[in-house]
């Protein structure tokens, strides 16, 4: 979680940096003057979130399970199109069995991905995402346990978004990974608050 919040905080600097007008203008400093005074009638570009759903899972493309998934992110939008997003995905079996046998299947994910949104209404929103994710998966069973860690591999997503107020909004996500031998799909339902 450390290592999220200090990538953010990057990007935030990053951002801030590279178009300094777009900061005066957000937090609207009056140079010269000396006062700070927050502009609330604009953007606000960061938010975080946290969601849950369903996310299954095919080992060697045969072997295949549904399993919980829980999920944590926080985002910055750069602008009303552009975003970049981080997130946690923790992938549970949730009662230590399953129809394909004794099989149980755990991961954790941490995503890295560039967010594109396209406005529809002012309530409604569509997206896409592309990125990384590094990930920890465990596959055990009667007869064996095997394990990957620190690997690599590619993110994509849609999303649905709707926005209740100016600070709050429910999000709709599919995921997916594309693993060496294995691919998750995982479809979450998020709350979202932004500041």
């Amino acid at each position: 979680m450390q290592v999220l919040w200090t990538s953010l905080g990057v990007l935030a600097c990053a951002s801030l940096l590279s178009n300094p007008c777009a900061a005066e203008t957000r937090l609207g400093i009056q140079p010269g003057i000396g006062s700070l005074e927050v502009d609330d009638t604009g953007d606000m570009p960061f938010y975080v979130g946290m969601g849950f759903g369903k996310a299954r899972t095919r080992l060697n493309y045969a072997l295949q399970k549904t399993t919980d998934a829980y999920k944590v992110f926080a985002g910055l939008n750069l602008n009303q199109y552009l975003g970049a997003e981080l997130s946690f995905l923790s992938i549970k079996d949730p009662n230590g069995g399953s129809s394909i046998g004794v099989v149980q299947i755990s991961s954790t994910r941490l995503l890295a991905a560039g967010v594109a949104t396209l406005p529809l209404a002012d309530q409604f929103e569509v997206g896409a995402k592309v990125g990384f994710a590094n990930y920890t998966t465990r596959a055990s069973s009667s007869a064996a346990t095997t394990s990957s860690n620190a690997r690599y591999d590619w993110v994509y997503g849609v999303l649905m978004t709707v926005n209740f107020t100016k600070h709050f909004s429910v999000r709709t996500e599919y995921e997916g990974v594309g693993l060496s031998g294995a691919v998750f799909d995982v479809v979450t339902v998020n709350g979202v608050v932004k500041f």
